[in-house]
């Protein structure tokens, strides 16, 4: 290309080259208000792609200057083709698909349209291409800040593709302040088989402070089958072509390769897992994102980390020290763990031990009422069971006592039943009524009068005590008193 020192807005420039993607071209205006100015090129691809014959041919294909920005206007025409006499398949499967808005991406096979995928995919399906040519068209107006996209392809002799992996159930892009990723399950809630996972890490906001954190805790296929393929890779970036850091291929000796501490970074970590998995099969990956400054609410961990509270205690590692599963259990969290993490960081001592006394005295209190209240029950049944005893083939026990006794004798005599009135005022004061109540003495003598009387009626038993002693005592039976309407009146044996 021939370098132009003066260039016009009308100046058309043509640009041939087989290097597909690889176009960008910078240059100054001099007669631009602010002298800077980029020139835009619209721009087509035409790639062929000749595969093998030979099954378990491998290659892939990628968008204009993947993984970078390319020109904001280009198309992309890609053929796959073979020249098999036996026809065969072509599996593709995408790494990466991070297209802008505008993009569209066009599946044909053998002429036949079959469909598309737009912005809205995180990732398309595995594609089966089963034509001896296949294309796949590419078209897009923006590329400002997007990856674009890479798909690898498989040709295979069976055209059919029974083992085809499981992906829309374990990927996406994971904005979270912290969690676990188990393993992977179908749209059944199964756990066997073929799996393509992908899962993009992303802090929730672009903050200089915050840092996304990582760790594999246990990874371990039982046994592996010659043909299937166990991998998991973890790369510092948000593409299948960012740095690796680590792979793991479910044995206990790769896993105990990896850092204890797991990874960090303040990116993206971009995360694939390719695994056939059986029966016994475990995965567990815990990730955080942390602030390296105080936050205010937050846990603070030894290596002065700080992550969200919601990790704490949860059984697996989130600080990178494992601080945060240390003394789990000991302090009821669960009533003030909010309160005590906004007052650790301000520092005062004071308000955490008035906040752990109240929190006991409302344990004790809480005791208290429940014991008072089992307490209560119990003698309400005691009562109950008592008042039953003495009820017996449904006829109740009366126990007679002396109020009934007396009560009794007062009803069936009708001792102050009488037809006299009494006298007026005037009759007693001037002492012309005759029948003056009687004086306490007379009222006094005629009680004793009238118990001997009684007492003669009583049949004694005598009885001699250990003293020598003679004891009267008041024997079972009927006692008729004097009176016109005495009842018999039923007696205990009292002894005296």
């Amino acid at each position: 290309m021939k370098y132009c020192d003066s260039l016009t807005e009308a100046t058309v420039l043509e640009i041939k080259t087989g290097d597909f993607g690889a176009i960008g071209v910078d240059y100054f205006i001099n007669n631009l208000a602010n002298n800077t100015g980029q020139l835009l090129i619209q721009y087509d691809v035409i790639e062929l792609f000749e595969i093998s014959g030979v099954s378990g041919y491998t290659a892939s294909l990628q968008s204009p200057n993947y993984p970078d920005d390319y020109m904001k206007v280009n198309h992309a025409n890609y053929t796959l083709k073979y020249e098999q006499q036996d026809k065969g398949a072509i599996r593709v499967i995408f790494d990466d698909f991070q297209i802008p808005p505008s993009a569209v991406l066009y599946v044909y096979d053998e002429g036949r349209f079959l469909t598309t995928y737009t912005n809205d995919w995180f990732r398309p399906p595995p594609l089966l291409l089963s034509g001896n040519y296949s294309s796949i068209f590419y078209n897009s107006s923006s590329t400002v800040g997007y990856v674009g996209f890479k798909a690898t392809y498989v040709y295979n002799s069976d055209n059919s593709w029974t083992s085809k992996p499981i992906m829309n159930t374990c990927q996406g892009i994971v904005q979270r302040l912290g969690g676990t990723l188990f393993r992977p399950t179908d749209q059944h809630g199964e756990k066997l088989g073929d799996f393509d996972c992908l899962w993009i890490f992303t802090k929730i906001e672009d903050i200089s402070t915050h840092r996304l954190y990582i760790k594999v805790q246990e990874f371990y296929i039982r046994k592996k089958e010659a043909d299937k393929t166990y991998q998991l890779e973890i790369r510092d970036g948000n593409h299948s072509e960012s740095a690796l850091l680590g792979t793991l291929d479910g044995s206990s000796v790769a896993l105990a390769l990896f850092p204890e501490s797991g990874f960090t970074t303040g990116r993206q970590f971009y995360v694939r897992l390719r695994c056939h998995f059986s029966v016994g099969d475990t995965l567990t990956i815990a990730f955080a994102e942390y602030s390296i400054a105080y936050e205010q609410g937050a846990h603070y961990c030894d290596n002065g980390r700080y992550i969200s509270y919601s990790l704490v205690c949860d059984g697996y590692h989130h600080c990178g020290d494992n601080t945060d599963e240390i003394d789990c259990g000991k302090v009821p969290t669960s009533l003030t763990t909010s309160i005590v993490s906004v007052v650790e960081s301000e520092g005062s001592a004071g308000l955490i031990s008035f906040i752990s006394v109240t929190a006991l005295l409302f344990l004790f209190l809480m005791v208290l009422v429940a014991y008072l209240v089992v307490g209560v029950k119990r003698n309400q049944l005691n009562r109950h069971a008592r008042n039953e005893s003495v009820t017996s083939g449904n006829e109740d026990i009366q126990i007679q006592t002396i109020s009934n006794d007396l009560f009794e004798r007062q009803s069936d005599d009708q001792l102050h039943q009488t037809d006299e009135h009494p006298p007026p005022y005037s009759e007693i004061f001037n002492g012309t009524y005759e029948a003056l109540p009687p004086f306490y003495q007379d009222v006094i003598e005629d009680d004793l009068v009238r118990v001997n009387r009684i007492n003669t009626q009583l049949n004694y038993n005598g009885n001699t005590t250990s003293n020598g002693q003679t004891s009267s005592c008041l024997s079972s039976g009927t006692v008729n008193m004097d009176h016109a309407h005495d009842s018999d009146l039923t007696r205990s044996r009292i002894c005296r």
